[in-house]
């Protein structure tokens, strides 16, 4: 399951693509996923073989489809442009969109007839549409894919990886509040406040025995590995101190705090905390998670698996612009 798709779009003149772009992503908005449109312009100096953002693009896995004029500039006609990315066998299955002013038919007729005569093979995965009308076939061609995107194994999977990415930025956020801090003691008791909340003798006796230096140290390594909800809550209490008070955004400190709840109801998790809805279905039989594996379900995966990720980036953001 992906939160985002990636466009790659080749033209001269992007003027009037601006309407179809903008129904592409609101669409995928709705379905819980980011649309992100590259545009490849093409000019009287353009070298499809030797330019960096175009062949990287056509190397990228994550390149979901392809939009190409027919009527490029002087130097290229789309169809050379869309042989090009075919014989690269690279990112074969990605659907093109091979849009045009002119008429639909006639183009098609015209590029199949000059491949049979040439004894070549049409060229496949190729879609023909009018140039004011790309948002009807890609929103289809889109709505396709998210189709076979609804699985528990592909719900599962996201948040799995959303959830493991999670804890990485988690770490990173630590870290770099240790680096910011001022009044260490202070932070160490704020922590201390926390962890200890953690109903275990021997935890409990480990953490006491940490300064202000190595507490840092324990909650990033093994034995915090699996107690996000601890990292979450000391997390939240550092960036109340006045090294972060008041130049962090609220708003991000509050969703945060929604990552992880301590207790949730057992057979329908609140779909707001991630990691517990994280643990819902790594934990449980696909028959299970069937009876809440909702479509609205679905998308919502999707949405908080995004806002999440973006969130604690943002938050690592303004904490690394503190002086």
């Amino acid at each position: 399951m992906k939160t985002k798709y990636i466009v790659m779009i080749i033209d001269d003149n992007f003027t009037g693509l601006d309407s179809s772009l903008n129904k592409i992503e609101q669409y995928l908005k709705k379905q819980g996923v980011e649309f992100v449109a590259e545009k490849i312009e093409v000019t009287s100096d353009w070298k499809m073989e030797e330019n960096l953002s175009f062949n990287g693009l056509i190397k990228n896995p994550e390149l979901d489809m392809i939009l190409v004029d027919f009527n490029l500039d002087d130097t290229y006609d789309g169809y050379e442009v869309i042989k090009y990315i075919r014989e690269q066998k690279t990112n074969y299955h990605a659907p093109i969109i091979f849009y045009t002013a002119d008429d639909i038919p006639t183009l098609i007729d015209l590029k199949n007839k000059e491949n049979v005569f040439k004894g070549k093979k049409i060229l496949e995965g190729i879609y023909f549409e009018e140039r004011d009308k790309i948002e009807e076939k890609a929103i289809c061609i889109f709505h396709s894919l998210l189709e076979k995107e609804k699985s528990v194994a592909h719900g599962r999977g996201l948040l799995l990886d959303t959830c493991s990415e999670m804890e990485a930025k988690i770490k990173e956020l630590i870290l770099l509040l240790q680096s910011k801090i001022k009044d260490k003691t202070t932070a160490k008791n704020l922590i201390l406040n926390e962890i200890l909340k953690e109903n275990n003798n021997d935890f409990q006796q480990a953490v006491k025995a940490l300064d202000e230096n190595t507490i840092f140290s324990f909650m990033v390594g093994d034995r915090c590995r699996s107690k996000t909800f601890l990292k979450v809550s000391s997390l939240i209490a550092l960036l109340s101190m006045p090294e972060f008070n008041k130049k962090i955004t609220p708003g991000c400190i509050r969703y945060f705090s929604t990552l992880y709840a301590k207790t949730s109801t057992a057979t329908t998790p609140p779909t707001e905390f991630l990691m517990d809805l994280r643990n819902t279905y790594g934990h449980k039989s696909e028959k299970e998670i069937m009876s809440h594996h909702t479509d609205g379900r679905v998308i919502d995966i999707r949405k908080y698996c995004t806002a999440h990720l973006r969130n604690v980036e943002k938050l690592i953001a303004e904490c690394s612009a503190i002086v």
